[in-house]
C-alpha cells in the first residue's frame, strides 16, 4: 500500500534512527504502515500520530488535536542534545561500543501510563509479542478516533479503563499471568 498525502508539520532530526527508536523495543505503540515512504502510525492513550521520515526530517500530524507541537517536542525530547549525551556516557567502553553499533538513537519521553503498562507487558516477552499485546489492548478496550486515510484507530486504554476490567478480560487480550499486575 502506498499512500500519498501531505503531513503539514516538520521537525529537523538528523540523529534519528527510526527503525530502532520507533519499532526496536523502546516503545510499542508505533507501526510501520507504509515502508515505501517510511510512514508510521503511533497510538497513545489520548492521540494518534502519523509520522513520515524523509531526508533527516520528521513530517507529522496529530489527531484528534491537530498540530500538537507541544506533544511532539516533549515526546521526541527535542530540548536534549543527544550528541552531547552520547559524548558524556561513551567514556565507558561498553557504552561506547553500543553507541557505535546503534547510531542515531534518541530517548523518547513517553507518556507515563503507557511506559508502565509496556514494562509490565514486557515480562518474559519479546518485542513482537509485546507490540501485539499493546495493540490488542488498544483494539479491544481503547477509545476510537478517526483519522484521514485510516478510518477508525483505537487508542491505548487509559489507566482508569484498564483498572475497570477484570483479570479475565485482560488475559483474553494476551496478557496471561501479567493481567493481575497491569490491573
Amino acid at each position: 500500500m502506498t499512500l500519498k498525502f501531505f503531513l503539514p508539520n516538520k521537525i529537523y532530526l538528523p540523529n534519528f534512527n527510526h527503525n530502532i527508536v520507533l519499532v526496536g523495543g523502546q516503545t510499542f505503540g508505533w507501526e510501520l504502515v507504509d515502508k515505501s515512504i517510511n510512514l508510521y502510525l503511533g497510538r497513545f492513550a489520548n492521540r494518534v500520530v502519523l509520522l513520515q521520515i524523509k531526508d533527516h526530517y520528521i513530517y507529522w500530524q496529530t489527531y484528534p488535536k491537530a498540530n500538537d507541537t507541544e506533544f511532539m517536542h516533549t515526546y521526541f525530547n527535542l530540548n536534549l542534545n543527544f550528541s552531547q549525551i552520547e559524548q558524556m556516557i561513551s567514556k565507558d567502553k561498553y557504552v561506547a561500543e553500543a553507541i557505535s553499533k546503534y547510531k542515531r538513537i534518541i530517548i523518547l519521553k513517553q507518556p507515563f501510563w503507557e511506559t508502565v503498562a509496556s514494562f509490565i507487558i514486557s515480562a518474559n516477552n519479546n518485542i513482537k509479542r509485546i507490540r501485539k499485546i499493546y495493540l490488542n489492548l488498544a483494539n479491544k478496550f481503547g477509545p476510537a478516533t478517526s483519522i484521514p486515510y485510516f478510518g477508525k484507530i483505537h487508542l491505548f486504554p487509559s489507566l482508569r479503563k484498564v483498572a475497570s476490567l477484570s483479570v479475565e478480560q485482560l488475559q483474553a487480550a494476551g496478557l496471561g499471568y501479567r493481567a493481575k499486575y497491569l490491573r
